[in-house]
């Protein structure tokens, strides 16, 4: 299949990639590290909710290891950071893939003296997309039905979700999530909004390729399977764009 470059209709409302380390860092010094280098580039900080937990909670409960503490924002990019965790997302404005990339890898690189012994454990990234129509299963390659004499008459209100995990054969595992008829709110919209979702997340435990190759994996992997689920007439509608800029 020739997937399209970016879609005429934007429908990527947030996209998060993660990196996950396996040894526990004292991560106040390496925030303000992080933070002189950024805040000259227009970034803010604030602490996260975690943050107002007791320190022994925090440190003893296993379900947490891997929340952030801070974040840094600019614009629609943000930088979370934890002991054991980095993770970058854009919400509510998606640029493109080449750009996304070029701010994870910059800054990546930029901390790579910081990332030294940390001890990659695990990388993921994440798309979740949302349309404004509602009934998303009927243009899609995957199909849900529930007969009415299992429940009785299907209310014709009912939210459906699909969800299921893979493991490809490259080692690469995708948990994907698709809900229809679900209400939301946009990161640029005071209004709710009622539609579908896709979110799609692929992880890899791969610590020997690097950062570059393991996102650009991720990415293709997502991109694949999220095109192939598209019914050709939804995606025409979609406007999609083959050729680069």
């Amino acid at each position: 299949m020739n997937l399209p470059v970016k879609l005429g209709k934007v429908s990527i409302i947030d996209v998060i990639t993660e990196f996950r380390f396996s040894n526990k860092k004292n991560i106040e010094d390496i925030f303000m590290d992080m933070y002189s280098s950024l805040k000259v580039e227009g970034y803010s900080y604030k602490k996260l909710p975690i943050m107002e937990l007791p320190l022994a909670i925090r440190e003893g409960d296993k379900n947490l290891k891997y929340n952030p503490y801070y974040q840094l924002t600019k614009d629609a990019m943000n930088i979370n950071i934890g002991p054991s965790v980095i993770s970058f997302s854009v919400k509510g404005y998606y640029s493109g893939w080449d750009d996304y990339k070029s701010l994870i890898l910059d800054n990546m690189n930029k901390f790579n003296h910081l990332l030294l012994d940390w001890g990659l454990e695990r990388s993921s990234m994440r798309y979740i997309n949302f349309f404004e129509n509602d009934k998303i299963f009927d243009n899609l390659n995957i199909n849900i039905n529930i007969d009415d004499n299992l429940c009785g008459m299907v209310a014709a209100s009912s939210t459906s979700i699909y969800a299921n995990e893979f493991v490809c054969k490259d080692n690469i595992t995708l948990k994907m999530q698709i809900a229809e008829n679900i209400e939301i709110q946009k990161e640029d919209s005071t209004e709710k909004e009622i539609g579908s979702m896709i979110d799609i997340d692929s992880f890899s435990y791969d610590i020997k390729k690097s950062v570059d190759d393991i996102i650009e994996e991720l990415h293709s992997k997502v991109k694949i399977v999220f095109f192939n689920l598209l019914k050709d007439d939804f995606l025409k509608s979609l406007k999609p764009n083959y050729e680069k800029e």
